[in-house]
């Protein structure tokens, strides 16, 4: 296609005016156009392929994508990539290198560039700069090692390129973003380089996208994908099944009876100096079931019979106290019979 014309034609009675056209493209097959801001179209928040140098004849048809000195000797790589069939690959020579490439995005509802790149163990800077709303801005990678790292930048960091004279404290706006235009890159040598280096890196998937985070459950936010045990306001010791829950009145002994523990509990014997207590053990007779003693408490005897049934008798003095007494009253009826 070499030439586009619109016309328009009146309709009715003859008048002046002026219509605004804005945003004119070509649409594949029957698929309905697309406006500025829709799903699918400039201003969303899907994320947008700058570069990821695949669905090229060859290298050539790679380098008539980019501009400045060092496009001229890109090529494609299929031993160097992160995804798909192919990289890229960017020489640099005497310690720098420079490569552009256009674009034509509204990245508005976007917040970071991200790509990936295979370090050559020359510790190389990379300066993005990227030209939005006119303006241009710059930021900064670190390169070390050689093992292939995913370099993210929000938008965020990029400040006013110092050509422009702008202020630094400027940063990237929405407005600004609605037109970038395109994005370069300068590989040059790390301030502490001893000698210009030589060498080559690789690119792959340089995208701008919306922030990449972790959906948080607002119910949950320490475990936010399936929280197993939440917890139960009344007992935050053990949410989940409370098998023993805690006597206000005694914290100390499981909620029942509020007197002595209840025989039914195994763990605390109702007799431990009788037959059921194991020989030996503190208070026991030390033998079997049968006739015996063994000192209770103070003044009391205890006795066990035969049956195992607990005998509790006076102790010595009291029975004492008893003999006098029917002693005194047997003497107190024969005075009264002389």
């Amino acid at each position: 296609m070499t030439q586009f014309y619109v016309y328009m034609n009146q309709v009715g009675e003859a008048s002046s005016g002026r219509i605004v056209l804005d945003d004119i493209r070509a649409a594949a097959g029957d698929a309905e156009p697309v406006l500025p801001g829709a799903p699918g179209g400039p201003g969303d928040a899907e994320p947008s392929i700058i570069e990821d140098f695949e669905g090229y004849a060859d290298d050539a048809a790679l380098r008539a994508g980019w501009t400045r000195p060092g496009a001229t000797a890109i090529s494609l790589s299929a031993e160097n990539k992160s995804t798909g069939d192919f990289g890229g690959a960017f020489p640099y020579t005497a310690g720098f290198d420079e490569f552009q490439r256009a674009i034509a995005a509204d990245w508005s509802q976007l917040d970071e560039l991200s790509m990936w790149v295979a370090p050559d163990a020359n510790d190389q800077r990379i300066t993005l700069q990227l030209v939005a709303g006119g303006n241009f801005y710059d930021a900064t990678v670190q390169l070390t090692g050689i093992e292939p790292v995913n370099v993210t930048i929000p938008f965020s960091d990029f400040v006013p390129s110092q050509f422009q004279g702008r202020d630094t404290a400027l940063r990237l706006t929405p407005t600004e973003l609605r037109t970038a235009t395109s994005l370069a890159m300068f590989i040059e040598d790390s301030p502490a380089a001893a000698v210009p280096a030589t060498g080559v890196l690789y690119f792959d998937d340089l995208v701008a996208r919306a922030t990449q985070e972790a959906p948080t459950d607002p119910t949950d936010p320490v475990d936010p994908t399936d929280p197993t045990d939440p917890v139960d306001p009344t007992d935050p010791v053990d949410p989940s099944d409370p098998t023993v829950p805690l006597d206000p009145t005694d914290p100390a002994v499981p909620s029942g009876p509020t007197g002595p523990i209840s025989p039914s509990d195994p763990a605390v014997p109702t007799n431990p100096i009788g037959p059921t207590a194991p020989a030996g053990a503190p208070g026991s007779t030390g033998g079997s079931a049968g006739s015996g003693a063994s000192a209770a408490n103070d003044g009391e005897l205890a006795f066990t019979g035969g049956d195992g049934n607990l005998v509790t008798a006076l102790g010595f003095g009291a029975m004492v106290v008893l003999l006098l007494g029917a002693a005194l009253t047997l003497i107190a009826r024969r005075s009264k019979l002389s």
